[in-house]
């Protein structure tokens, strides 16, 4: 994962972070069940479980604010996009073919969230505008009842099955 430029300092970024983390560790997983030929429905539905609230945490949150700020809505809308596509993959009847797709699209999309959109949310995004994204994540998971508050350890686990993503690969 990026730390170069310091958007981990917002909350709201290392919230997301975290959870980028959680589902990078059960992609990592889910390629090691399809390899060993184990079920796939449990890991698959982990990440459904995940990845429903945290893309609309980032739709409510990141992306709306920078649409707010200006930016071009075809860079949003492609982020968007992804997020569609990973949630029609996320079943948990996940075909093994269907699984090996949604770990490459989720792991593709995780990277490009982490250099690219949150660096620039964190240069662009001024104070306000995190705090009224923090506020709607508080408001919705309120609201909504989606907790997404974490239970669990994102530090990953203590060796190296976490799939390391782009240039940065080690």
């Amino acid at each position: 994962m990026c730390d170069y430029c310091g958007c981990r300092s917002e909350p709201e970024i290392a919230a997301l972070s975290a959870d980028h983390e959680h589902m990078l560790s059960l992609t990592a997983r889910l390629r090691r069940a399809h390899a060993a030929g184990e079920p796939l429905s449990e890991l698959a539905g982990g990440l459904a479980d995940l990845l429903g609230p945290h893309a609309r945490r980032e739709e409510v949150g990141v992306f709306a604010a920078l649409l707010e700020e200006g930016i071009d809505s075809t860079y949003v809308e492609r982020f968007e996009q992804e997020h569609e596509n990973l949630e029609a993959l996320t079943t948990r009847d996940i075909s093994p073919g269907q699984a090996l797709q949604l770990v490459e699209l989720l792991e593709g999309h995780i990277f490009r969230e982490e250099t690219d959109l949150f660096p620039a949310a964190h240069q662009l995004l001024g104070s306000d505008a995190w705090t009224m994204i923090a506020a709607s994540h508080d408001d919705r998971d309120v609201t909504a009842g989606d907790a997404h508050h974490h239970d669990h350890d994102h530090d990953g686990p203590a060796d190296d099955t976490v799939p390391r993503v782009g240039p940065a690969a080690g």
